[in-house]
């Protein structure tokens, strides 16, 4: 919406489906596809995260240089993932109606993937949270040195990752959590750049095995 609009009314300046029609996984809901985060990066381009089980999502496939081709849930048994996360850059021209596909890769491994936030960094990397089911989401390198968990630790971890600025390349990613089930649901990052913040829910009775925080280090 155009706020410069202002009351009494409201412009409606472009808007975009997000859908697939064909199920990644045996007995998946090919529909089950949802937009969870979403940030402006330019007056002409907005970086949308979030969750599918479409195995032809947005009914395109991504680019042979994008960083995850296909979902990885395709083929596999609903039951042990039906889910991949997904982050899209959306080109817009303010003055039209027109939206274009800047570049768009599948985020996940066999299980459930969900991306629920986003932010870029200043240079344009695109940082990526969520939470996971799946046990090889960063199976191989590179990871953060030292990295918080370079494996899942329970039913579900939090997760955060980062993405270069074309969708291409993982520059680091990590997993988060205790034995229990844990979700990011917020990021943020440092002034300068050199640290990123998860926020969400967790419930690990022990989520810090060691010293990095003084207080609070149980479930309550």
């Amino acid at each position: 919406y155009n706020p410069n609009a202002g009351p009494p009314s409201l412009a409606l300046q472009y808007g975009m489906q997000l859908f697939g029609t064909t199920s990644a996984a045996t007995g998946g809901l090919a529909n089950n596809s949802d937009a969870l985060a979403v940030i402006p990066i330019s007056k002409k381009r907005s970086i949308v995260v979030g969750r599918t089980g479409s195995s032809d999502f947005l009914l395109t496939t991504p680019s042979a240089s994008a960083y995850q081709l296909a979902h990885a849930d395709a083929g596999s048994p609903a039951a042990t993932g039906a889910l991949d996360g997904f982050a899209i850059a959306i080109d817009y021209e303010a003055t039209t109606t027109l939206l274009g596909l800047g570049w768009f890769t599948y985020l996940g491994a066999v299980g459930d993937d969900l991306c629920t936030g986003v932010l870029t960094d200043s240079e344009g990397d695109v940082v990526i949270g969520g939470y996971t089911t799946s046990t090889s989401l960063f199976a191989a390198s590179p990871l953060p040195t030292p990295s918080p968990s370079v494996a899942n630790s329970g039913s579900a971890d939090a997760f955060a990752c980062e993405l270069d600025s074309l969708g291409t390349v993982r520059n680091w990613g990590t997993y988060f959590g205790g034995s229990g089930f844990e979700i990011c649901r917020g990021l943020a990052i440092s002034e300068n750049g050199d640290s990123v913040v998860l926020v969400g829910s967790t419930t690990s009775s022990v989520l810090y095995a060691g010293t990095l925080i003084t207080q609070n280090t149980t479930f309550e």
